[in-house]
């Protein structure tokens, strides 16, 4: 796999946000795309995993072609919605607060201006602006058989040089938050769920230990001393064939977090073996052993700069290994459930 060492990984970042977005089948700025692309110095990467780019590129081109000003300015729109509608709960407010007859005749005429705003944004919106780009989309895609598995492995591939490079060099994630309209890439890890209700994009960040992770041969063990959502979520991207054993105390098993993430995980990878440690015995932080290698939760970092470390000191490693497999015998192997 490549490495971006001499690229930055925020443009590939927005680069697969992009292709993401046309999965989904939503308008984006073909020469934008274009610019992200060249920008993120991985031309030949995109174009040797999907020939068919230079095609994509062109009917974007051609297709969103003397629409994009319009698209832009309707899109737009939608970014201002909350303004309005603070406006009208900050007189409405001010009106029930004070009891003013002319603030609530105020207060009325907004309501019915913000309602005019708002249907009309999101009526212009579907009409001009995600109506049309679904219909060229569309077009596109099925000019090209299996497009949307093609789109998605680029995505796939994008992401795990974004998760490697962090990894390699041993950087927080947190700094890379973004948004994605699917939640089904791995390497990934997304801050919530879809409601119907609620955002089409969700906010999404690298988790560069997948890289890791995907690469073991036989199993994942872990020593699990504080609750990490992160990886337990993302435990259930790697193969199936691979056996997790999770190794933690009766603490831990006791949150509701903790049992919440654990059934999930249940559900996404069923080889998954879990073992309480007695009271007695006590373990610290978060280790994860992959093979030969040996990484650790970096405790002392900041909130916000929260990272994987490898250890390099061998001996050191070997003697966590050990650790590891003295207090599996000793633990008392469960299935932990919500």
């Amino acid at each position: 796999m490549e490495t971006i060492s001499e690229k930055k990984p925020t443009d590939i970042l927005n680069l697969y946000c992009h292709i993401d977005t046309i999965r989904a089948k939503k308008f984006i700025n073909p020469e934008i795309l274009q610019s992200n692309v060249n920008s993120s110095g991985v031309v030949p990467f995109i174009q040797e995993r999907f020939p068919e780019w230079n095609f994509m590129l062109s009917g974007l081109k051609d297709g969103f072609s003397g629409k994009i000003p319009t698209m832009e300015f309707v899109a737009r729109l939608r970014k201002f919605e909350p303004y309005p509608l603070v406006l009208w709960l900050i007189v409405t407010s001010i009106a029930m607060l004070t009891a003013n007859a002319d603030l609530w005749r105020i207060q009325a005429g907004i309501a019915v201006l913000v309602f005019i705003f708002l249907v009309g944004a999101r009526l212009a919106n579907f009409y001009l602006v995600d109506k049309p780009s679904s219909k060229i989309i569309t077009k596109i895609m099925d000019s090209v058989p299996g497009m949307d598995q093609k789109l998605f492995d680029v995505i796939k591939d994008l992401i795990y040089l974004v998760d490697d490079h962090l990894l390699t060099n041993e950087l927080s994630a947190y700094p890379y938050r973004h948004y994605l309209e699917f939640m089904e890439y791995p390497g990934i890890y997304y801050h919530g769920k879809r409601t119907l209700l609620g955002p089409s994009r969700i906010q999404s960040t690298p988790f560069p230990l997948y890289c890791a992770l995907s690469n073991a041969k036989e199993n994942v063990r872990i020593i699990m001393a504080r609750m990490d959502e992160k990886l337990i979520l993302v435990l259930g991207q790697i193969p199936q064939e691979i056996l997790i054993q999770l190794l933690t105390m009766n603490s831990i098993a006791r949150h509701t977090s903790f049992n919440i993430a654990v059934t999930n995980l249940y559900k996404a990878h069923s080889n998954l073996q879990i073992t309480l440690l007695p009271p007695e015995h006590t373990i610290n932080g978060v280790t994860v052993f992959i093979e030969d290698e040996v990484w650790t939760f970096d405790s002392t970092a900041k909130w916000n700069e929260t990272r994987y470390i490898l250890l390099k000191d061998s001996d050191q490693s070997k003697e966590n290994a050990k650790t590891f497999i003295n207090l599996w015998k000793k633990g008392r192997l469960t299935k932990v459930r919500s």
